[in-house]
This record gives C-alpha cells, structure tokens and sequence, in this order.
C-alpha cells in the first residue's frame, strides 16, 4: 500500500554483515571493508566517530552504483601491528531516505610477527670433547673461562700448534663452557706443546683436525 511504501522510504538502514574483523595475517598490507543493508543504500565512514552523515567525506563501492545492499571499499596500506577502526553511516537510496544517526562500527587488526627465539650460544666451531684441532691465528690462553682470568704464561699459542679438547677440565668444568655473564663459549685445549688452558671459542676457536694435517 502507498502508507507502506512512505514507510519504507522513510526507514534508515539496518546495517550487518561487517567485515573484517579480528587479527588479519602478518604481512596483510589490503583488505576489503564490507557490509550488508537491509534496504537499497548509500554508505560513508569516517576514522573519527559521531561523525554526521552529510560531512563523512569517504564511501563504499555499492552495486549498482545509485544504491544497494551491499557495501564495499578497498583499504590499502595496512601495517602490521596496528589497529584500525572505521565508524559507518548509511542513508536509504530512495526518494525520501534517511540516514543513519549512530555509527556502525568496524574494527580490525593486522598481527605482528613473534619476535625471534634468543640466539643459541656461541658455535662450537668444531669445539667438541675429545677431538683433535688447531687453532688459527693463534690463540690467547687463561687459566679460567673468562675474559678477566690470568693468561697462562707462554701464551698466545701459534696457529700451527695441535690440541686435544680433554673431557675432564681442571675444576670439573664442562668442555665446552659457556660463561654465561659473557654469552660466551670457553674450550679447555690440551695443546701438544707450551701452555694448555681455556681458550676464548668464539674470538679464537680452534677448529677440527683432519687426517692428512696430522701427518
């Protein structure tokens, strides 16, 4: 009847069907924002809420373009870690229609990436109990693992100078041994000749002896 239809026409848009929503996947950088009416609309957003209908100055793609139910609008530029909220209004498309007067909200978030796992210790370059190994470029040699403790006299070693790493250490130490206020890895060398003593893995590691170098 003509009263239902001025009642139509006079009717603001229910809005539903929001989208997106939640956490977005690490690295999204676009999304579409979208939503559904119950009436043929037009629809507009602002990032600031309470905003009239008449100033929001931003709208959705609606099919077909003089209003519908359905509501998009492509966001780019998305970062990970951020939050985003879009407040949305719509008016009827008919002759007579009436905008909503309270936002709509849609509210979304990209993820972050975890942060990485704490770097493991020192390598052990070849720092392994028992084996045999040279040092290069020489090495400086300490009675204790740590960067404080006395150098042994006859230190530094020359690189051209064989060693064996003994399991058993003076003070029962492990072999290797990783002081931890240094975040760094000691190797006790039994060397074939001078000093023998703990040896600062990772500034002057010793490196596995193949065969034919030990001839």
């Amino acid at each position: 009847s003509e009263s239902e239809i001025v009642d139509l026409a006079a009717k603001a848009p229910a809005r539903f069907n929001k989208m997106p929503s939640g956490l977005l996947s690490v690295g999204t950088q676009s999304t579409t924002m979208s939503l559904d009416t119950d009436i043929n609309a037009l629809c507009r957003y602002s990032t600031t809420p309470n905003t009239l209908y008449s100033a929001m100055t931003e709208t959705f793609t609606t099919s077909p373009a003089g209003g519908g139910t359905h509501h998009t609008k492509l966001l780019t530029g998305l970062t990970d870690g951020f939050n985003y909220e879009y407040y949305v209004r719509c008016k009827g498309s008919d002759v007579g229609g009436v905008a909503n007067t309270t936002d709509e909200k849609i509210a979304f978030g990209v993820d972050v990436a975890p942060p990485p796992p704490p770097p493991p210790p020192q390598s052990l370059s070849g720092c392994v109990p028992a084996e045999r190994g040279r040092t290069y470029d020489g090495a400086v040699v300490r009675e204790s693992p740590d960067d404080s403790a006395a150098i042994v006299p006859g230190s530094p070693q020359p690189s051209t100078i064989l060693g064996t790493l003994p399991a058993d250490t003076p003070g029962g130490l492990s072999n290797p041994y990783l002081n931890e206020g240094e975040n760094k890895q000691w190797c006790f060398i039994d060397f074939d000749k001078g000093p023998d003593g703990w040896v600062d893995e990772d500034i002057m590691p010793i490196r596995k002896q193949t065969s034919y170098e030990e001839r």
